[in-house]
């Protein structure tokens, strides 16, 4: 197995994505902007919860944060 470096594999990727692109397969990323259903958001917790055990996840405002992607930054 060969050793690998991160700026390899950026040039590489750099370079894929623009191929891609040339041949109109690579889709652009979309943000979400529409908020989510109350049931859906519920889902999308309940779901979170069951995955966890250590790192509980809580609702805010704005929200659901999960602990271990927290970020002083973020809030």
């Amino acid at each position: 197995m060969g050793t690998y470096y991160y700026e390899d594999l950026k040039k590489i990727a750099r370079e894929v994505k623009a191929e891609l692109a040339g041949e109109g397969s690579l889709t652009k990323k979309k943000l979400r902007l529409k908020p989510r259903s109350p049931e859906k958001t519920a889902l999308l917790f309940e779901m979170a919860i069951n995955r966890l055990e250590r790192y509980r996840p809580y609702r805010t405002e704005k929200g659901i944060v999960l602990p271990y992607f927290y970020s002083d930054r973020a809030y």
